[in-house]
C-alpha cells in the first residue's frame, strides 16, 4: 500500500527530489514486518536524514499505525522511539520531530490502544 506522491508538473524538480527520498522512507518503514532492532535504527537514522520532509516523515508513521495490524504496532513504538531518539541526538534543542509527534501523539495512541490485551501489556512496558 504506497503513499501516493506524484510529481506536480509546476513543481517538478522540487517534487521529485521530495518524491525520492521519500520513497526510500516509506519503502523502509512499510518494509519492516519483525522486531528488527538493524531495521528500525535504519529508519531513525533515515527520518534525521530527510529531516527537512518531517512533516510528511511523522504523517506517515501516523497512516503506519493506522494501517498495520495488531502484531505490528508496536514496532510503531518502537520506529516512533527511535526517531525521536535520533532526531534528538542529532538536532538537541532545534530537534521538530519530538514537538512534531508530541502533537500527534493522542491520535496515535488511541489507535495503539485498539488492540486485545495481550499486545496492549507489551506496548505498556
Amino acid at each position: 500500500q504506497d503513499l501516493d506522491f506524484r510529481v506536480r508538473p509546476n513543481c517538478a524538480p522540487l517534487c521529485a527530489i521530495m518524491s525520492n527520498s521519500l520513497k526510500e522512507f516509506e519503502k523502509a518503514l512499510f518494509s519492516l514486518k519483525s522486531k528488527s532492532g538493524s531495521r528500525i535504527t535504519a529508519i531513525g537514522k533515515l527520518s534525521v536524514k530527510y529531516a527537512e520532509h518531517y512533516k510528511t516523515i511523522v504523517r506517515m508513521v501516523e497512516k503506519y499505525v493506522k494501517k498495520s495490524n495488531e502484531d505490528m504496532r508496536l514496532l510503531a513504538v518502537y520506529v516512533i522511539d527511535s526517531i525521536c531518539r535520533h532526531s534528538r541526538a542529532r538536532f538537541g534543542p532545534k530537534d521538530k520531530y519530538a514537538g512534531r509527534i508530541g502533537r500527534k501523539l493522542e491520535s496515535i495512541f488511541t489507535t495503539l490502544v485498539d488492540c486485545d490485551d495481550d499486545q496492549l501489556n507489551a506496548i505498556a512496558r
